[in-house]
């Protein structure tokens, strides 16, 4: 399962990166737009191997010029399921804390408190005053931390910032891990991270 932010899709050039990288991978996606602009749109997409059951985008703007959305995606892995919550959140505290309570109405709503839970993605977090509440709030753990705080992300090619997060419920995190280097510094402006997880 592979969550992306700021996924693009331009019309003048016909360039659309989630038909690319569903093609190149040979995997299902999901996308929502979030931004509108004159020449395309962007917003989250989130690509899995596994069966989509169900897909929805949140939109948990708190302004007309920055535009955020939570891009919901129900992965079937057989008889069983994993709820993946796709974020981008604002670049201010009060509307992080405000999508965050957005975000906590969500995972109720559609969760039941045994199934499996993955949120992740760029939380702009850089204060890291988001960081206690979404673990204590939704009982999810953190699958990068250092001290108690994520590591960090941003910008790709020296990170002074922790914005990129994964989070997880009843879910075994095995290994976890920033890439860095080849290609991972010059991809995106933001470090990917690597999540090996066991879902019982």
């Amino acid at each position: 399962i592979i969550l992306c932010q700021e996924v693009s899709h331009c019309f003048v050039t016909e360039t659309h990166q989630t038909d690319y990288i569903s093609k190149t991978t040979g995997l299902s996606s999901v996308y929502s737009a979030n931004k509108h602009r004159r020449q395309g749109h962007h917003g989250n997409a989130t690509f899995t191997k596994h069966p989509i059951g169900f897909a929805k985008n949140h939109d948990i703007s708190t302004n007309r010029l920055e535009k955020r959305g939570i891009l919901y995606t129900r992965v079937e892995l057989g008889h069983k399921l994993v709820h993946v919550f796709n974020t981008h959140f604002g670049l201010n505290s009060r509307q992080r804390m405000k999508q965050l309570k957005q975000l906590t109405e969500l995972i109720d709503q559609i969760t039941s408190p045994h199934e499996a839970v993955i949120v992740g993605g760029d939380f702009n977090d850089w204060n890291h005053k988001l960081h206690k509440h979404i673990s204590l709030t939704n009982e999810l753990n953190c699958a990068l931390e250092k001290n108690n705080m994520p590591k960090r992300s941003w910008p790709a090619w020296k990170p002074i910032l922790n914005l990129d997060r994964v989070y997880s419920r009843n879910i075994e995190v095995l290994t976890a891990r920033y890439l860095t280097g080849s290609p991972w510094t010059y991809s995106s402006d933001h470090l990917p991270i690597e999540v090996t997880v066991k879902i019982g």
